[in-house]
């Protein structure tokens, strides 16, 4: 008896170090796979800085944009091109542009046209590194325009129409197991009701009732029967009564419930099988990093995961339950109130002005220490009225909560700005209704990595296309690929396909193109089609533009946003373009430079070639010119065709130089010296430059692609007057600025100080000074300033 006790208690030990290692191993698998596709997956996050969110038709909206890695917070230099788009409300881009990353921040405009009609527009902004990931993770704000030269109705008057989506915590119902219902009511104008509801069965009895919180957002108990169908219906403040379908109830399956009890995360995990007793796991983590990995059992089908909050870092944390197959099975997110850090303090000279007075803001940053901190940001000042609240999404909200949230949030300060027993309790409510993975568990769990599209641009624009054979239509494998950006001052660059016929190219840094040539060699290859694809993403976020609204009381407040956009283009000085980087052309220096106005002018190109340029040998064969370059290293000329550019285009014919006009040309480039430019070795380069940069097209074959294509944006100037001296503040030209300042390069210094300056305009009324961005440790940071203009 006493060796079968002994041989039993061996058995039952051995059982629970099979299942406890069996245990570890499933969270070291899991942790593993996690930790693999964070390192395998660099992600970035970008948020862009708006002037403000409210524009005319014709005003210029100004950005600054902050890109971090997704890890750090800190900004990130990976990328370093950005693009910028305005989205109508069919997705389609009226306005793009391609920025420049330097550091991980880049600034630019958009124009607004006069002719653009009243709408509310979506403003996406990402790296081409960005697409290879889902669409939904990357910036979204939605910006109201409105045109003064259209007839905008009254469309608050307009029929209303709501919408109202369920969302079990942790993801389903399940068949008599209780879950926590959220909920999420809106109208077309993207703004939530208030309502009455109730739960009703096929027999129309009421289960139970509900009503939203704040924003049309709430939640309520519910514990479906699968033998039952169940409506929602809900009844408006305008007395309309609306009936909606409730999620699929399953059979089978598991149900999470989260709740705060002794000042712990108490997450209750229920299986629809109560005889269950298989092992669950908890996975929490933030930033891609996990912080907590813990298995327990289930004991008649339920376990209680307690959480102590210290654990976990500021912000949004990812809570998923994967069951013993180490599938995730319920999912949901937590917020933990952020301890700021680091922080930025404004102070203004005044808090009342006069018009035209001078405004001095001074800003530190410093961290909890009172340690002065570097930190880069941006600032803009802006009239607040009906039209343009002081309601805008900050950097804080951004990468704190909404960057983790999918879709517009109403009044995303809401939830931050005071801490609270109701507030908490409608952030926990927003959590459930519009949480957001940035991957998909799925992908981390396979075994296989997933093929990632998109390079990323670290150190420019890339571009990407495809040739193919016109007869065949079949991939052209090794076509050499010239590509250029034509002008004064250019961008060249070259490829040669893959056996798919598919080519990248690093084009040279150059900015204000608009055009872009495509070529191959057509003496050589005439009989290729060349595709070039769009730099822009095509693929467009579940994010639901509001249906644009004005009311007619505000008519008086866009008479004087009218007469401010007037002026501007009455008054203001033409723009100033700032040059950001210094041009050279892809060679960097010529050895020989010839400015045709120095010497005496031919009529013909034969006679300036074969009179001045001495780097190029010019002969006849076969009845057409032929040009070979000096190869000055050896003393002697190359055999063989020189890579000839005409405002930065190839030119394959000599004979279409010799008969280009020789007084449209001003100087030619020589480099007389084999030249190895990406898969290409030139035996010399011959580039000539016209007075007005726009000769390329003449010269081009049939085959080329001529196409809309963005260079980098140049950068445009904000225009602030000053008014220092007595005769410009007394000046009779009128000042009906809205937006008083901008400037997306408020730096501090190594004391974490710096001094902003400007001047009010003519209007009077309320103005707010935002100042945010990121200090050097990844920690978003902003200062807000009010203040009055009065007579």
């Amino acid at each position: 008896m006493n060796m079968l006790k002994i041989k039993l208690l061996f058995v039952v030990c051995l059982f629970f170090s099979l299942n406890a290692f069996a245990q570890n191993n499933s969270n070291e698998q899991l942790t593993t796979k996690f930790q693999q596709y964070v390192a395998n997956n660099f992600q970035e996050k970008m948020f862009v800085h708006t002037d403000k969110n409210f524009y005319l038709s014709g005003e210029t909206l100004w950005f600054k944009i902050y890109n971090t890695d997704i890890a750090t917070n800190k900004l990130a230099t990976v990328s370093k091109v950005a693009y910028a788009e305005l989205l109508n409300i069919e997705n389609k881009s009226v306005l793009q542009a391609t920025i420049e990353l330097q550091d991980g921040t880049g600034n630019g405009q958009f124009v607004l046209p006069l002719t653009l009609p009243s709408g509310n527009y979506i403003f996406r902004a990402y790296t081409n590194w960005m697409k290879n990931f889902n669409e939904e993770l990357i910036f979204h704000k939605t910006i109201t325009v409105v045109n003064v030269f259209d007839k905008n109705e009254d469309t608050i008057k307009h029929s209303l129409k709501y919408d109202i989506q369920f969302f079990p915590e942790g993801g389903n119902l399940v068949n008599n197991v209780q879950s926590k219902v959220a909920f999420k009511a809106v109208n077309n104008f993207g703004v939530g009701i208030n309502f009455q509801g109730k739960i009703v069965n096929q027999n129309n009895e009421v289960i139970t009732t509900f009503s939203p919180q704040h924003f049309g957002i709430g939640s309520f108990l519910f514990t479906p029967n699968s033998s039952n169908t169940y409506k929602a219906i809900i009844v408006t403040e305008a007395n309309d009564t609306l009936t909606f379908n409730l999620p699929t109830i399953y059979n089978n399956g598991y149900v999470m419930f989260t709740e705060i009890k002794n000042h712990n995360i108490n997450i209750s995990v229920q299986s629809s099988s109560e005889a269950s007793n298989e092992t669950m796991y908890l996975i929490a983590h933030n930033n891609k990093a996990i912080q907590i990995n813990n298995a327990q059992n289930l004991q008649k089908g339920k376990t209680i995961f307690s959480i102590n909050p210290s654990l976990l870092n500021d912000g949004v944390t990812f809570f998923t339950i994967f069951n013993s197959s180490n599938n995730p099975v319920c999912e949901r997110l937590f917020y933990k109130r952020p301890q700021p850090k680091e922080f930025v303090e404004a102070k203004i000279n005044n808090q009342q002005f006069n018009n035209r007075d001078r405004v001095s803001i001074d800003v530190l940053s410093y961290n909890n220490q009172k340690q002065p901190i570097v930190s880069k940001m941006s600032i803009s000042v802006f009239k607040t009225d009906a039209l343009q609240t002081d309601d805008v999404l900050d950097i804080q909200q951004y990468f704190w909560l909404t960057s983790n949230l999918k879709g517009n949030i109403e009044n995303a300060g809401y939830y931050l700005n005071e801490a609270n027993e109701q507030t908490d309790a409608a952030l926990d409510n927003l959590l459930l209704t519009q949480g957001w993975r940035r991957f998909n568990w799925n992908d981390i769990l396979q075994t296989s990595q997933k093929e990632l599209k998109y390079l990323p641009e670290f150190e420019s624009q890339l571009i990407t296309g495809k040739v193919v054979n016109k007869t065949t239509l079949l991939p052209a494998e090794g076509i050499g690929i010239y590509l250029s950006m034509p002008g004064k001052e250019f961008s060249f660059t070259t490829a040669i396909t893959n056996s798919k016929g598919e080519f990248v190219a690093v084009l040279p840094k150059v900015s204000n193109k608009t055009s872009l040539i495509a070529q191959t060699n057509n003496r050589a290859d005439s009989n290729y089609r060349i595709d070039i694809n769009s730099a822009y993403w095509n693929n467009f976020s579940s994010w639901k533009t509001p249906e644009f609204s004005i009311n007619k009381n505000v008519e008086r407040g866009l008479n004087n946003y009218g007469l401010s956009v007037q002026s501007e283009y009455i008054y203001n000085p033409q723009p100033i373009y700032l040059q950001t980087f210094h041009y050279t052309p892809f060679y960097t220096n010529s050895d020989n430079t010839y400015l045709l106005d120095n010497y005496t002018r031919f009529t013909t190109m034969e006679e300036v070639m074969r009179e001045y340029v001495i780097g190029v040998s010019v002969r006849k064969k076969s009845g057409n010119f032929i040009f070979n370059s000096l190869d000055a290293p050896r003393f002697q000329f190359f055999h063989t065709d020189p890579l000839i550019l005409l405002d930065g285009v190839p030119v394959f014919d000599a004979d279409k130089i010799i008969a280009t006009d020789p007084l449209k040309i001003q100087r030619i480039d020589l480099v007389t010296r084999r030249f190895f430019y990406g898969p290409f070795a030139f035996d010399g380069i011959v580039s000539y430059t016209s007075y007005n940069g726009k000769m390329a097209t003449s010269a081009l074959n049939k085959e080329s692609l001529l196409i809309d294509y963005d260079a980098l944006q140049q950068q445009r100037e904000f225009y602030s007057p000053k008014y220092e001296l007595k005769e410009n503040k007394e000046s009779r030209v009128p000042d009906y600025r809205t937006l008083l300042y901008w400037s997306p390069n408020v730096h501090t210094n190594k004391d974490g100080k710096t001094n902003i300056d400007f001047y009010t305009s003519d209007l009077e009324g309320n103005f707010v000074a935002l100042i945010q961005g990121l200090t050097q440790n990844g920690e978003p940071v902003k200062s807000i300033i009010k203040f009055k203009v009065a007579k």
